[in-house]
């Protein structure tokens, strides 16, 4: 039986009831500065899901020695389309971050975004650098992820009504919000590439990790997981690392799966970034 125990809050950081963020912390009070974050889906606009969806990560993170590798797990909820669009909804991750880092003096995140949730957590990589932020972002785990809102609509026809929805009937401005495609350029560190109107640049030292499940039946695993690798990897020799992980069971087990707990184990605390562990 395991010694450590969690201790659960919740929090407001804006007036919206969505603007909540549900707050796991180690018992132990450590004081390591690295904290896990964990971002929910919903297509944008499921009232179902939650900060709640953050907790069967958290307490299996927080029960075993891994947990004196970290201060603790914050899960984001955030405000849903209709009643808001893009970019309202990253506008709610990055204060609620913002809300985070000063309240628990955090020097280090995690970032762990569920399908919608890991296309938010990818932009805040686009916009984090600008923000002049004080915590590195050390690993960025997308799960079942949506990565560029185009392509998923390629595949997929009938999305094309949640997406009008969060982001408008326009498709290059589902092209312009999406973290990976035409709209950014990727890069590991800073170089002499040009930035233009049309593309911006992102630089991102830290490790990229895409989980998916091939069971998965919402979002095949052979289309987002796949392109954002391409996409990422553009620049040769200065190109981001990126490590790919198997998971299993559906679209929606993923996130509440022991297998995810371990995955997420693996990068807490990892020592060399630009690297992939086995």
């Amino acid at each position: 039986m395991s010694d450590f125990t969690s201790v659960f809050s919740k929090t407001q950081y804006g007036a919206h009831e969505r603007q909540v963020i549900g707050i796991w912390r180690n018992s132990d009070l450590n004081v390591t500065g690295r904290w896990v974050v964990f971002i929910h889906g919903g297509a944008w606009r499921d009232p179902r899901n939650t900060y709640e969806d953050g907790e069967h990560l958290a307490n299996g993170l927080l029960d075993g020695q891994i947990s004196r590798s970290m201060d603790g797990v914050a899960s984001i909820d955030y405000r849903l389309s209709p009643d808001v669009k893009h970019p309202s909804h990253i506008e709610d991750i990055l204060l609620a971050l913002k809300f985070i880092t000063a309240s628990f003096e955090v020097s280090e995140y995690i970032l762990v975004g569920h399908s919608a949730g890991a296309f938010l957590s990818f932009q805040v990589l686009t916009q984090w650098p600008a923000l002049n932020n004080t915590a590195k972002i050390s690993v960025t785990i997308g799960v079942e992820g949506i990565y560029n809102l185009p392509y998923m609509i390629e595949e997929h026809s009938s999305y094309e009504g949640f997406v009008s929805e969060a982001f408008g009937n326009d498709p290059d401005d589902w092209e312009k919000a999406s973290p990976i495609g035409t709209s950014f350029r990727w890069q590991r560190s800073k170089q002499d590439l040009v930035e233009t109107a049309e593309v911006s640049l992102v630089t991102y030292d830290g490790t990229i990790v895409l989980v998916h499940s091939p069971e998965d039946e919402l979002l095949g695993i052979d289309f987002q997981p796949k392109f954002a690798k391409k996409h990422l990897q553009l620049v040769t020799g200065n190109e981001v690392t990126v490590c790919e992980e198997l998971a299993r069971g559906s679209h929606d087990a993923v996130y509440v799966s022991d297998l995810l707990v371990t995955i997420v184990k693996k990068y807490i605390g990892l020592q060399l970034h630009n690297s992939c562990k086995t």
